[in-house]
């Protein structure tokens, strides 16, 4: 009874060739990574989706070209392709108990070409890989593409709609539900793994009182499934120091309404929180608590007039409710209490143009700070003061109270090639760089440009892998280093499925 049931299932018709199916017939993907969607069998146990490289459409030239399969228990699959800018053709066969009883219908489609000049021209380089976290994946913001552990390409962003082809991107990483956030010049996106725009930041200038909040270097969605973002305010400020007290900055603007040369129009970061539908839920703002006696004192212990504060990364511990924000120039870490708003905290060592105190300074021209697993505050410290030391990432225990102040509990000095050394393109000028934790206590390295390395360090502070971004020179014929902004990575397998099954068109 059971063999002759199996054989009237044999006999059934195929699966429709478009009913419900992803790749759908005809698609063209940006991503070699790919989901797979069917439709199910109510009594099939399991399945197998096999996949041919080319377009067949006929069972024998299916078969004989078949590059990939891969069995699953549920009406999906995911499965890595061997190449970009090739034909594919699939089908999925469903059994039950180990007994194949239908087979869809051979559906077609395509994975592009990659751009080239673009990600095409583009490579990730491993120098050293001792296995750690071999299915991950990373992000690398300046390609603007995902690739695996040992380098190779699987997705990279297609141009999205009613945007520029070559808009440029910062902070890409994945979200807590699984879809891909970044930064494009003063805009914030979040999209899905097909490139479908599912949330942008209304840029709507309500905070700053300008044309737009022009958004910089962070953007973050919270676990509650709202977005923070860092925004910019231009104001005009009065020089910290009176004439001849300290050295003057060689480029001023005069305020308009003044003939005076002691005004200076300088950003004032601030710090906003929407919801999903664009609606202001929080703000902090930068001029609303630092004020002229901030930059007289910073201005004076650094002694040079740099007082514009140049926020660059911020970190919220949403269990704690603490934001913790990092001024690029001032060398210090300011902690916020939320949702009071209330300065709880300033951590760090300002530091000395002339050289003098750098020895004795616990960071400066930092980036990317954030908190570890077990509550240590964390950062990239791009060193700019001790440039010849180089780049370093921190771990600093909190303070107790605020008589005390953070103590550094570990310290890894970033390795650099002598091709990293050799292509500084300004002397003590740093861009980027930023520093992970993972789930074994490992750091992911990003270096700040001009420095391109990035690395899995662990707490004993052995390289345990390592890769440099390229991009391919033309007029000169080699690679040369492609430093990134940030780089990001996923390890979580969960993580991963979850980001590339929103590729799937419902």
């Amino acid at each position: 009874m059971i063999r002759l049931y199996i054989v009237l299932l044999l006999l059934l018709s195929a699966l429709p060739a478009n009913a419900q199916l992803h790749p759908a017939e005809g698609d063209s993907l940006h991503y070699r990574l790919v989901p797979f969607s069917f439709v199910g069998m109510a009594k099939a146990d399991s399945y197998v989706v096999t996949v041919a490289n080319g377009i067949y459409n006929t069972n024998d030239s299916f078969a004989v070209n078949i590059v990939a399969s891969a069995k699953a228990k549920t009406n999906s699959s995911i499965i890595t392709l061997p190449s970009f800018g090739s034909g594919y053709t699939w089908r999925v066969t469903m059994y039950i108990k180990g007994v194949a009883v239908k087979q869809g219908a051979l559906n077609h489609f395509s994975v592009k070409v990659l751009p080239n000049p673009g990600v095409g021209s583009m490579r990730l380089t491993v120098t050293h890989n001792d296995g750690v976290y071999k299915d991950a994946l990373m992000f690398l913001d300046h390609n603007r593409a995902l690739y695996d552990m040992n380098g190779a390409l699987v997705w990279f962003m297609p141009t999205l709609e009613g945007q520029n082809e070559n808009m440029v991107v910062r902070d890409m990483k994945m979200t807590p539900r699984g879809t891909i956030s970044f930064l494009s010049e003063t805009r914030a996106f979040e999209i899905n793994y097909n490139g479908k725009i599912l949330w942008q930041a209304p840029n709507d200038g309500k905070v700053n009182g300008e044309k737009t909040e022009r958004y910089h270097h962070e953007f973050t969605r919270l676990g509650n499934g709202r977005y923070m973002l860092l925004g910019n305010k231009t104001m005009w400020c009065r020089m910290p120091a009176k004439s001849g007290e300290l050295p003057q900055p060689t480029t001023l603007k005069v305020r308009p309404d003044s003939s005076g040369k002691d005004y200076r129009r300088i950003e004032f970061s601030s710090v906003i929180e929407y919801d999903s539908a664009g609606k202001i839920i929080w703000s902090w703002k930068l001029w609303d608590h630092f004020n002229k006696s901030h930059f007289d004192q910073f201005a004076k212990l650094q002694g040079r007039n740099e007082y514009e504060m140049h926020i660059n990364s911020f970190y919220f511990d949403e269990r704690a409710k603490m934001l913790y924000l990092s001024s690029k120039n001032y060398g210090i870490i300011i902690k916020i209490k939320y949702p009071q708003g209330d300065v709880v905290g300033i951590y760090g060592t300002p530091y000395d143009t002339t050289g003098a105190k750098n020895n004795d300074t616990l960071f400066c021209s930092q980036h990317a700070v954030r908190k570890s697993e077990k509550g240590y505050l964390y950062l990239f410290n791009n060193n700019a003061c001790n440039s010849e030391e180089g780049p370093k990432v921190l771990l600093f225990k909190e303070p107790a109270s605020r008589k005390d102040t953070i103590k550094k509990v570990w310290e890894y000095s970033c390795f650099m090639n002598e091709a990293n050394r050799n292509h500084q393109m300004r002397d003590n000028v740093t861009t980027g760089g930023s520093a992970y934790e993972l789930p074994g206590g490992e750091m992911f390295i990003s270096l700040c440009s001009p420095y391109a390395n990035i690395s899995i360090v662990n707490r004993n502070k052995q390289v345990l892998w390592s890769a440099i971004p390229e991009q391919w020179n033309a007029p000169e014929n080699k690679w040369l280093l492609l430093p990134q902004y940030r780089a990001s990575i996923i390890t979580d397998a969960k993580a991963i499925a979850l980001m590339v099954g929103g590729g799937i068109k419902h």
